[in-house]
């Protein structure tokens, strides 16, 4: 933990970044942190750029919200031009910029920076220069960022749990820790928001590989071979990428070599899910990794007690071989448990979608297993509805607990099924939802009409279905039927349509609606803490993608004795 009593007399600049423009993601994949150097209250109070003092250490932490932080030490700083900001992809630059060179990273207790802002700064400025920077002493920082109490520890583990999770998602084993208030430590997460890494650098190719991509399952057999053949380019192009990746002499290196191979090749693609993740829990730029196959788990080796996550559901080539871990090779699977083998985890938790098991007539299943006791684990698999531990939503899922053999001394079971006590209306939203969310004739008419939606779409259900990834989208999910407001009927956007609520009233008006991002989040088990920073598109897919929180607390419960033992 960085002690700021010791850096008494260092300089520290304190700076924030805007989320509406992203420019924490822009700092954290360019290793510098920006000022304007032409018109910025920081710059003018200092006498320009010549003679503006160099920081030993920036503090960069989120405006508005002040939740995020993150201390670099700073190597150097350099004056850039508005375009030449614009071709690092800065967002709507203004004029030029001082930049400043990020260091390695340093942990800092948690402490007020809001308190902060609003002591250092005038009162009719506030609101507007929030983020404009300060120059302090470590002395002056350490005042509002004093060393926490200890953590408290309800369900006496006895350390903070070290996580690891693949295939992260919007964190939902992070939030049921939460929730638990179970001391933890995030070593690293890692998603790449799906977006697919297409390693082709000739503009024809690229494009003639994504349009087979898109068209895959209306491909002859001549179309096939060719969609083959750039697969196997892409492959190739991977492993040595893989193999450079890893020569790379610090995890800092390789994880700014990924990013920019993301920023090169998939530039005009955002990854949201690293955006909602960073916003809700704390954990190290770069230990935020974008794509499993470049990242080395021996970087964490011996340091993880705990990992979570899935991977996509592929195909093993190598029917028969028995070669353990090898027999995975060229799946997403093999790099996971690739990264299982290399950190050695007491426990691991996998999830995935029951039809797993008969995924190319079980042997996917089967080669799954074989490879996790290769490793030295001993796997207990069960599939797991989310209503059967008290939560309203029909959601099948199998989740495998690896425990590492040389501490497993007994049989796992899985948590005992819970009484359903809640129903979906537990978790709407009180009081008038936005009219954006209420639908049109087309979609009243698709959710009310069994012809048409054949139970894609489900209205008023105390349980709800299996939440996806493209729920709300084309009317397919959960629906709320209710009584119209005057609001609706002024608004000619929504439909006044017919509905029996079953009341003994018969047909009256009524209006549909989507549910809300929110409700969608609160359906999975997420709290209100939450913060969603994307559009509701995106969190509508991050929901449908998620696991079921309250399943992962019982799980959690379960293990806690194993892990405890083996502190």
């Amino acid at each position: 933990m960085f002690s700021f009593e010791e850096h008494k007399d260092d300089l520290i600049l304190v700076g924030g970044c805007r989320p509406q423009k992203a420019q924490m993601e822009w700092v954290f994949a360019n290793r510098l942190y920006n000022v304007r150097s032409n018109a910025d209250l920081f710059v003018s109070r200092h006498g320009g750029f010549d003679n503006c003092p160099l920081p030993r250490y920036i503090l960069i932490y989120e405006e508005g919200s002040f939740q995020k932080k993150h201390l670099y030490e700073c190597l150097g700083a350099k004056q850039k031009t508005q375009h030449e900001m614009e071709e690092m992809g800065y967002e709507d630059p203004s004029g030029s910029y001082i930049t400043y060179m990020l260091g390695d990273e340093h942990q800092i207790s948690r402490g007020n920076i809001r308190k902060l802002i609003q002591t250092r700064e005038p009162k009719d400025k506030r609101t507007k220069y929030d983020y404009s920077p300060l120059l302090l002493t470590g002395r002056e920082l350490g005042q509002y960022l004093k060393p926490t109490t200890k953590q408290a520890d309800p369900l006496k583990l006895g350390y903070p749990l070290r996580v690891g999770t693949l295939f992260s998602g919007i964190g939902a084993f992070e939030e049921a820790l939460k929730q638990l208030k179970v001391p933890h430590q995030i070593k690293f997460a890692c998603d790449n928001g799906e977006i697919e890494l297409v390693l082709l650098d000739d503009k024809d190719n690229r494009k003639a590989y994504l349009d087979l991509n898109r068209r895959v399952r209306k491909l002859d057999a001549a179309e096939k071979e060719k969609l083959n053949r750039y697969k196997n380019l892409i492959n190739q192009r991977v492993e040595e990428i893989r193999e450079y990746c890893y020569n790379l002499p610090t995890k800092e290196q390789r994880t700014k070599f990924v990013n920019d191979l993301y920023l090169r090749y998939e530039g005009e693609h955002r990854n949201y899910v690293r955006e909602s993740y960073l916003a809700n829990y704390d954990i190290a730029p770069n230990d935020f990794h974008p794509d499993i196959r470049f990242m080395r788990g021996d970087d964490y080796a011996g340091q993880v007690d705990i990992l979570v996550g899935g991977s996509p559901c592929q195909s093993f080539s190598t029917y028969g071989k028995k070669q353990g871990l090898e027999d995975a090779r060229g799946t997403l699977f093999y790099d996971y448990a690739r990264i299982i083998q290399e950190t050695q985890p007491k426990v691991f938790i996998y999830e995935n979608v029951a039809a797993i098991k008969s995924n190319d007539n079980g042997h996917t299943w089967d080669t799954m297993l074989s490879v996790w006791e290769s490793l030295g684990y001993r796997i207990f698999p069960d599939i797991l509805n989310a209503v059967d531990y008290d939560h309203p939503q029909l959601r099948r899922r199998v989740f495998i607990v690896g425990i590492r053999a040389d501490i497993c001394t007994t049989d796992y079971q899985f948590p005992a099924k819970k009484k359903l006590t809640k129903k979906s209306t537990d978790f709407l939203e009180k009081g008038p939802i936005p009219l954006k969310y209420y639908l049109g004739e087309g979609g009243f008419t698709w959710i009310t009409t069994y012809e048409k939606h054949k139970r894609r779409s489900r209205v008023n259900q105390d349980i709800i279905g299996c939440q996806t990834a493209n729920q709300q989208d084309n009317w397919i999910g959960d629906f709320r039927i209710e009584h119209p407001l005057p609001e609706h009927y002024a608004d000619p956007r929504i439909f006044i349509g017919k509905y029996d609520f079953q009341d003994g009233k018969g047909m009256v008006d009524a209006v549909g609606r989507k549910l809300t991002p929110r409700e969608c989040l609160r359906l999975m088990g997420f709290s209100d803490k939450f913060r969603i920073v994307v559009d509701d598109h995106q969190a509508y897919h991050q929901s449908g993608n998620s696991i079921v929180v309250p399943v992962l607390k019982e799980i959690i419960l379960t293990l806690i004795p194993y892990l405890k033992e083996n502190a």
